[in-house]
């Protein structure tokens, strides 16, 4: 897509605190599920495909995690 990790993390949290803002409760629970689910994967090809670990990405996989308790 040509967009860095990054800017594609700082639109997804965003729009989720906006979300968050705007009481649209629905959108905000799908965002963290869909969150989870691709933090599943991540952690799946980080730990049984480049075989490492990154803690900077394991936090986010608990703040994702979080987000959705928090949901």
């Amino acid at each position: 897509l040509g967009i860095s990790n990054t800017v594609m993390g700082i639109m997804f949290y965003t729009s989720m605190f906006w979300l968050a803002i705007g009481n649209f409760c629905h959108l905000l629970f799908y965002g963290a599920i869909s969150s989870v689910l691709f933090s599943l994967y991540l952690a799946f090809v980080l730990i049984f495909k480049i075989k490492t670990i990154c803690l900077i990405c394991i936090s986010l996989y608990i703040v994702n995690i979080l987000l959705l308790v928090a949901t």
